[in-house]
């Protein structure tokens, strides 16, 4: 895990290990609130945490 601190309009940058860059920039922060923007190719899925089913991990 990394902890990163950003203001707005400052961004940071995902790398794939095939390449594939995801920007990911801090439009607003207001409160408890923080509006992202997500640039990345139309081929990247980008979800909220919430709607992706839990995982099942396995020994």
């Amino acid at each position: 895990m990394i902890v990163m601190t950003r203001r707005i309009g400052e961004s940071l940058v995902i790398e794939t290990p095939s390449g594939e860059r995801i920007e990911l920039t801090i439009q607003d922060a207001q409160a408890n609130r923080v509006r992202i923007v997500a640039l990345a190719s139309q081929d990247v899925n980008i979800f909220r945490e919430e709607e992706i089913e839990p995982q099942r991990f396995t020994a």
